[in-house]
């Protein structure tokens, strides 16, 4: 950041006598290197030979299913997507920004990278995930681009400060504690931020902007800094043209802002579009509202389908079941079986509070076998089954008393759950309540 000189790091784990360079210092060197009559022609040989359809970049897929695929991304689709961001953000090289998630992640190499260098700004990059608080209130970013589970956590530091008696001063400075105080936009992505996260954040002071996209289309759908809803993903964001297929999936034209295709796979790149080549699949169920806003409704890959032929949408549902701090995660489950079951993770917040209040020890796994928790899980699980129609309901569950991660295998890198994973491990335990279930 900044025009400064470099600096020699002194200390830390991996910067003991490291040259740090400044973004000032490093194109200065860039303009002395392009005195290099050799290096000036070279550049020039590669800016005059490259072309828009050349790839760039080859970002793998997350992996949450299936082997993961090497999308293959253009220099032209680079340049659109970052522009379409700016535009869209209103982004100037006034702005600051946090960049915390990997890399290999379309939506942060687009957004945390590229997009901030077509705008000109400057960003701290967070070394550690865990330090993405500590960095914040340090850096104070006008930009915070995060994963829905972030925003969950402060809405659930919001709530308990709430259920202590907390004034709006004091929700605002967990705020504050959070972003530092010069947040000017705020946006989720990777999954849906539940609606009631969102609402909450919104009543002290923090709107968060959904968006909506995928590796082979980025920039597909975005809220405005002026004009957001909770309710849907936003609006098709400049260049990018939406339509429901007959069975709802939501299509994509072709454009400037798409994929090239898969390295190495020509049968599924193909399989990616529609017969004449013109819509890209997205895999989403969802609808388009009057004023234009996609709304996602589930997954098509990921419906459940019932022996009954019913067809669940799990996402919704997995939504609402973690809308409390009771429960912090929850996976459906139930393909070809009678009825739906769940695996639940105790929400840590709710539980080591319960835990402070009756004198016991804050033992997650303890306290997920403690009868008056369970109590509370199923009256959270009862309160969701009273808005679903009988087949979505949530007959069984299990209670684990462990926090889903990354190591552990149960989250892939963007905090999404690694679903066919997850059900190895945990199937045997559900599975058992459909032995002589009969007609439940």
């Amino acid at each position: 950041k900044g025009e400064g000189e470099g600096i020699t790091a002194g200390g830390g784990e991996r910067g003991e006598g490291a040259k740090i360079w400044s973004w000032g210092e490093w194109l200065r060197n860039g303009e002395r290197a392009l005195g290099d009559a050799g290096v000036a022609a070279a550049l020039e040989r590669a800016q005059r030979e490259s072309q828009g359809s050349d790839i760039a970049v080859m970002i793998y897929t997350s992996g949450s299913t299936g082997r993961p695929k090497g999308a293959c991304i253009s220099l032209e689709c680079l340049r659109a997507s970052a522009a379409s961001t700016q535009a869209t953000l209103g982004l100037t090289d006034a702005d600051t920004s946090l960049s915390f998630l990997p890399f290999s992640h379309a939506g942060e190499r687009m957004f945390g990278l590229y997009t901030r260098i077509q705008a000109g700004m400057a960003a701290m990059v967070v070394r550690d995930i865990a330090e993405v608080w500590d960095a914040a209130r340090a850096y104070e970013p006008t930009l915070f681009g995060g994963l829905p589970r972030f925003y969950e956590k402060v809405s659930e530091a919001l709530r308990l400060a709430e259920r202590q008696g907390a004034d709006a001063e004091g929700r605002r400075a967990i705020v504050r504690r959070h972003f530092g105080g010069k947040l000017r936009v705020a946006t989720s992505g990777g999954a849906a931020l539940p609606v009631d996260v969102a609402r909450h954040l919104e009543a002290n002071g923090l709107v968060v902007l959904g968006a909506y996209g995928q590796t082979e289309h980025l920039c597909a759908t975005f809220h405005r800094p002026d004009r957001y809803g909770f309710d849907s993903v936003g609006w098709p964001m400049p260049g990018t043209e939406l339509r429901i297929a007959e069975d709802d999936e939501v299509l994509v034209r072709r454009s400037a802002l798409t994929f090239s295709g898969y390295h190495g796979r020509a049968d599924e790149t193909r399989a990616a579009f529609t017969a004449d080549g013109e819509w890209l699949y997205t895999g989403d169920l969802g609808a388009l509202t009057d004023d234009g806003q996609l709304v996602i409704s589930g997954r098509k890959k990921e419906l459940i389908a019932l022996s009954t032929g019913k067809k669940i949408a799990p996402l919704p549902i997995e939504a609402a079941l973690t809308d409390g701090l009771w429960i912090s995660h929850a996976m459906l489950y139930g393909e070809g079986r009678k009825f739906i079951s769940a695996l639940l993770w105790l929400g840590r917040p709710a539980a080591e509070a319960w835990a402070r209040e009756h004198g016991v020890a804050a033992d997650l796994e303890a306290l997920a076998r403690h009868p008056e928790v369970r109590e509370a899980v199923r009256q959270a699980v009862e309160r969701v089954n009273a808005n679903l129609s009988r087949p979505e309901q949530v007959r069984e569950w299990v209670l684990l008393g462990v926090e889903p991660s990354v190591a552990g295998g149960e989250l892939t890198p963007t905090l999404k759950l690694r679903r066919h994973d997850i059900a190895a491990r945990y199937g045997a335990s559900l599975e058992r309540f459909y032995h002589g279930a009969g007609d439940r």
